[in-house]
């Protein structure tokens, strides 16, 4: 909200002379993020590749906007834009064959796992997050913590990183495809 002021050339309490609360306040920077997730068109691609791609877009623009993503963690997000996303991923989901309710959950622990990994990143990225865990991290005891003494260098590598999203969006996406098959059958 701070950022959103001073770019407007306002102070962040004069926000609210043009919402009537935070929530729609949030819903309007939820709006103005919506459009940097571009939705695939009919027949784009496999099912598979399009929601990667959308789960990819979400999560960059989660990067950019965490607070938009911490959220959704604290409600649905129910604006046009966003619904029009959850819709994309929900036919996608379908079209792999999951049933209805496979879909739900499978959009849901996309969504988690894509937030909460954006969270992560954005967190970790800025600099003094950065020097804190780097110097935790060089510091492990051995004797007690020896398998994360072990990959301390690794852990502080991949602080603000994309690998972990990436792990996850792949095993997500193959249990997705396999449960997909199952249902076919």
């Amino acid at each position: 909200m701070r950022r959103l002021a001073s770019e407007l050339g306002i102070s962040p309490m004069a926000l609210y002379r043009y919402f009537p609360s935070k929530t729609e306040l949030m819903d309007a920077a939820i709006e103005l993020a919506a459009p940097e997730i571009e939705l695939p068109g009919p027949g784009a691609g496999r099912w598979k590749e399009q929601l990667a791609e959308l789960a990819r877009a979400l999560y960059r623009a989660g990067v950019r906007h965490p607070s938009v993503a911490r959220e959704r963690f604290n409600r649905p997000l129910q604006t046009p834009r966003a619904l029009r996303v959850t819709d994309c991923a929900i036919a996608l989901l379908l079209e792999a064959g999951l049933t209805k309710t496979d879909a739900v959950a499978a959009f849901k622990a996309l969504l988690v796992h894509t937030l909460g990994a954006a969270a992560f990143a954005a967190a970790e990225s800025r600099p003094e997050v950065r020097r804190r865990a780097s110097q935790r991290h060089a510091t492990l005891p051995v004797e007690e913590v020896p398998s994360m003494a072990s990959v301390a260098e690794e852990f502080t590598a991949a602080l603000g990183g994309d690998e972990a999203f990436e792990l996850g969006l792949a095993a997500l996406l193959d249990e997705i495809e396999r449960r997909g098959r199952h249902c076919e059958r």
